[in-house]
Order: C-alpha cells, then sequence, then structure tokens
C-alpha cells in the first residue's frame, strides 16, 4: 500500500491526515497534542512550526515509518502568498508587510526538505496545494453527493477569502472568488477585538448576539460592507483588518474598544447582533449567485473554512431552500485541510467514493493500560462499570455532571460527546453553574443539547431537510415552544439551540447513553459542553485526570466511574 500524509500547518489548527488506497487511516490535530488552542497563534514568525506529534501518531496508528509515505500533500501554495504585498495602505506590522510576507516565504519553502529529514524519506513527493482547493475536497469527499455546489469561507487562505464552485465526481469548477481584504472571516476576527475578545472568539460573539437588536448597527456595518447581487466588498479604510488602530470602528459605533476586564453589556451584543445579520446576509446572497451560476441546477451544497462554524447562517441558508440538501464537515475550520489535501492526492490514483455517513472521531481510543496508569497515581478513587452507561445515566438523572472521557476523540473543534463534560437539560440553574462554576467563562455562552435523531422533532423545529450538519452541532434549531421549559439548560436567550443528533451509526457509544438515560428521566437530550478548562479540549486519560482537577466543583464530587 502507498501512503499519502497531507499536512496543515503555515496559519493554525495545525493537523495531519494519513490516506492509504483511497480511504482516511489516521488523523490528528496538533492542539491535543501540545495544549495549546489552536495548535499555534498564527503570526509570521511561526509559519514553519510542524505538527510532528500529529506525525508520529497517525504513522503508529497505521504501524509504519515515514518511509513508507509516497506522497505529502500541503495546503498551502508559499508564491500565491505574495499576492498581499502593498494591499493595505496603513500602518501595519506583520502579516502584509515586506518584512512578514518575505519571511513567511523564508520559513514556509523550509519545510519540504524538514519533512523528508524528519521522515527520513528524502525521495517522496512533496506538492503544494491551494488551500481553498483543500477546504473543497475536504468537504466534497466525505459527503454523500456525487455532486454539489460548494461554498468556502474563511479569512484567508493564500489571498483568496470566499470560493464559490461546483464540483461533478471529484472534479471542482471554479465560478467566482473573492480577494483580501473582503473576506467574513477577517471581519469577525476584527470586530472580535474591538468587542475585547481575542481574534479567535467567533464563536463568544455569536453567542453574544443573540442578546441583542440586529437593528442598532445594522447601518454601520453597511457603511464599510457592500453586498448584494453576488458581491461583497469591504472598506478596510474603515475596518483596518491587519492594524490594532480601532478608531475608525469606535467613531462608526460610538464606543471605545471594549478592554477585557470591562462588563459585557447591551451595547456590545447589539454589535455582535449586526454582525451575525450582516454574516447571513453575505452568506445567503452568495449561495443564490452560485445556486443560478449552475446549469443544471444542483440540490446539494458542501460549506467549508472557518465561517461554515456560524451554526445560525448554516440553518438560515438552509431554510433558504434553494438546496435541498447541505453538507457542512465538522473539519470545516483549516484543520480538515489536511484531509483536504490527502485526500486530493488520493484521488489522481485512487478511487475516493461519496460516504453516506462521514464519522467525526479520531481512528482510535486508548488502551485500559494508558488509563489506569492516568489514574493510579492521583488521590481519586475509581473503579470498574459493568455497564457504564447505565451508571452514567443514573448519576445524570440524581443530578450529577459528568466529565466523560469515552472512546476516541472528536474531529473538528466541537465536542461531539467522546470528550464533554455531561448534564441533564433541566437540572436547576444548570447553564449557571457550568459556566460560572466549571467552565469560568462569559454568562452568555450557549449549552448545546444531544438527542437521539428518533426524537429530534418531538423537541426542535426543523423547517428544512435532515442535514448531517446536524450530526456535527453545525446548525441551531428552534426548540418548540411547549418544551422549553422542559430543557432550560440548552435553551439559548433567543429560543434555539446549537443541536447534535446522534444515532447508532454516527457514535454507538452516545447513542446507548442517551438510551440509557432516556428510560430513567424520560427526556431523550443530554446538555454537553467541552470537555476542557480555558484549554485545548481534552484528548488524552492523562488529560481527562488534569483538567478533571482543575475544575473545582467537579473535583469535590471524586471520580466515579472508569
Amino acid at each position: 500500500m502507498k501512503y499519502i500524509l497531507g499536512l496543515n500547518s503555515v496559519y493554525h489548527e495545525s493537523s495531519v491526515c494519513l490516506v492509504g488506497d483511497g480511504k482516511i487511516i489516521a488523523y490528528a490535530e496538533e492542539e491535543r497534542f501540545n495544549r495549546i488552542k489552536h495548535a499555534k497563534i498564527a503570526c509570521p514568525e511561526n509559519t514553519d512550526i510542524l505538527p510532528l506529534q500529529s506525525i508520529d501518531y497517525c504513522l503508529q496508528v497505521a504501524g509504519i515509518d515515514g518511509q513508507m509515505i509516497d506522497k505529502i500533500g500541503f495546503s498551502f501554495v508559499p508564491e500565491k502568498r505574495l499576492q498581499n504585498l502593498g494591499i493595505d495602505d496603513y500602518p501595519l506590522t506583520g502579516y502584509g508587510t515586506e518584512a512578514g510576507e518575505q519571511l513567511v516565504q523564508q520559513k514556509v519553502t523550509s519545510i519540504p526538505d524538514r519533512i523528508r529529514d524528519y521522515l527520513k524519506n528524502p525521495d517522496l513527493t512533496f506538492e503544494w496545494l491551494d488551500h481553498h482547493l483543500c477546504h473543497t475536497v475536504s468537504a466534497v469527499a466525505v459527503s454523500p453527493y456525487n455532486e454539489s455546489a460548494v461554498m468556502v469561507i474563511d479569512g484567508i487562505a493564500e489571498f483568496d477569502t470566499i470560493s464559490l464552485g461546483y464540483t461533478l465526481n471529484g472534479e471542482t469548477r471554479r465560478i467566482k472568488r473573492f480577494t483580501y481584504p473582503n473576506s467574513l472571516g477577517f471581519l469577525w476576527e476584527k470586530i472580535a477585538r474591538y468587542l475585547g475578545f481575542t481574534k479567535y472568539d467567533a464563536g463568544k460573539i455569536m453567542g453574544l448576539g443573540a442578546y441583542g437588536d440586529s437593528e442598532r448597527f445594522y447601518q454601520a456595518f453597511r457603511e464599510f460592507i457592500e453586498l448584494g447581487q453576488g458581491e461583497f466588498r469591504i472598506d478596510n479604510q474603515i475596518l483596518q483588518i491587519r492594524s490594532d488602530d480601532f478608531s475608525p470602528l469606535e467613531k462608526l459605533f460610538g464606543r471605545q474598544q471594549r478592554t477585557a476586564s470591562e462588563p459585557v453589556i447591551l451595547a456590545h451584543a447589539n454589535v455582535a447582533a449586526g454582525l451575525q445579520r450582516i454574516t447571513e446576509e453575505v452568506m445567503l446572497d452568495l449561495a443564490g449567485f452560485l445556486y443560478h451560476q449552475i446549469e443544471p441546477r444542483t440540490k446539494n451544497i458542501c460549506l467549508s473554512g472557518g465561517v461554515a462554524l456560524n451554526c445560525q447562517a448554516n440553518a438560515k441558508l438552509a431554510q433558504q431552500g434553494l438546496f435541498e440538501n447541505i453538507f457542512i464537515p465538522p473539519h470545516c475550520n483549516d484543520a480538515g485541510t489536511s484531509i483536504g489535501a490527502a485526500l486530493y492526492l488520493a484521488q489522481q490514483t485512487d478511487e475516493v467514493k461519496p460516504t453516506p455517513y462521514f464519522i467525526p472521531f479520531w481512528q482510535t481510543g486508548f488502551k485500559e493500560k494508558e488509563i489506569l496508569s492516568a489514574l493510579q497515581p492521583t488521590s481519586y478513587q475509581y473503579e470498574r462499570c459493568d455497564d457504564i452507561h447505565a451508571r452514567t445515566a443514573k448519576l445524570l438523572h440524581q443530578g450529577n455532571i459528568i466529565a466523560y472521557c469515552h472512546g476516541a476523540a472528536e474531529i473538528g473543534p466541537r465536542a461531539l460527546g467522546n470528550r464533554s463534560i455531561l448534564a441533564a437539560p433541566d437540572l436547576f440553574m444548570v447553564k449557571e453553574i457550568l459556566n460560572f462554576k466549571v467552565k469560568r467563562r462569559e454568562f452568555f455562552r450557549p449549552l448545546a443539547p444531544i438527542i437521539l435523531r428518533e426524537y429530534l422533532t418531538d423537541y426542535f423545529e426543523l423547517p428544512f431537510n435532515f442535514s448531517p450538519a446536524l450530526y456535527y452541532m453545525l446548525m441551531t434549531l428552534k426548540v418548540r415552544t411547549e418544551q422549553r421549559d422542559r430543557i432550560p439548560g440548552v435553551t439559548h436567550i433567543d429560543g434555539t439551540a446549537r443541536v447534535q443528533v446522534v444515532d447508532e451509526v454516527i457514535n454507538p457509544n452516545l447513542y446507548h447513553l442517551l438510551q440509557a438515560y432516556y428510560e430513567q428521566s424520560g427526556l431523550p437530550i443530554l446538555l454537553n459542553t467541552s470537555f476542557n478548562h480555558q484549554e485545548p479540549i481534552i484528548h488524552s486519560p492523562r488529560d481527562a485526570v488534569q483538567t478533571f482537577g482543575k475544575i473545582e466543583i467537579l473535583n469535590h464530587l471524586g471520580m466515579r466511574i472508569l
């Protein structure tokens, strides 16, 4: 068997995917090993840092060494990055400057030889691959469709920010592209910083926006954003994406940039709500434009890129109704481009077929000896359970909050039940307990429900065709009015929930836990939030024990289950 390695590591979400005979054999995200969120903070100085622990993991899973790798696909084309020079005409440092972009070139172009040396494989083929192409393939190749429209929306690839296209039997035709500074992803990064968060906190301000009035600052956004009829432009003299100067935005919104120590108030929620509205309008307009560019019409669309993590916009796109079927992979952020890179090269020689189900978990879990080695040095009491699902369900029904590490780790940034903190959705004050006591995070952060698929429409409105994106927590649905008092822990302030659907194919472990909980409580739903504490989602049993010790309220309960 010839093996192909896909790599992503220039910006952030560094990851590795190993493919053989057209199938994904192993996948890993570097943040789960180095315990740094996003693996690293994107900057020119660290563009050559490689996900070596992820490479080692993938080789270990396959039982091979580096000399058995035939090709490497890397989700970045260095020379395309040079188009960034001279675009910004305001003071800046780092990206976009002559020195910054030349540093990127110097560091990135050293990667092929360093990889060959690390793998002890001087003859392997190394290919630079277009970043948005890798995003495209990462979605299309694991989708249920042979043909579909494709929309990739992120911060920036090399220079592109949005790509619209169409794929048929693995061949992609680009229909339209947008380039820097016309970037929805960078718009979110800049507004997140204006609101006092980090550039990686888009998820936070998406939750905050539900508390605001989208009308309040909508016209302010339209002062520097043009959209409609398949066009999208940002006036970067106002946004100044790569600058730390917020004065144009402060003048526009009538409020100074919030510092991290200042309280979050309604005005901040109103800005976030306006940003969400603009994002939805851009995505729906571009989807409508794309739909009418494809002859004959397609009923399918695949989304990728970091902006595809916007659950509310995804649901609005489904409700638009132009596309009957929507697929968004759990790895739609940059981490997924390693999957796209590997599968793209695999398509050149092997048949890569669309799959009816993409299983969103790594290919292997941890062995018993690794679990015991993490537990034995601690003072926690632990025990083996004959029926872990029944025992966990009973504890949850009794009002306990459970830190749950079971089976293989999730692919992508959302905790999908194997590395999760679980609780009853009707537990008194559970949102406050989890946000303030357990996670130590902002009050406005929503908490997600996981639900057995057969009961989905009993609790949530589904005004469009079922989408596989619902398996990956990538769409919001309205909680049925009559059920909101029954599941308050997973109902956001606007009456929506970021739903994760579970069935026996996607996650048999979680399916059986939910079944056991339903038998005891009469509710086919649990509350799910990521098992972490201001860090990446936990990965190993050792991570689980260490993070458990940091979470004071859970620590007092003691270790309950093995």
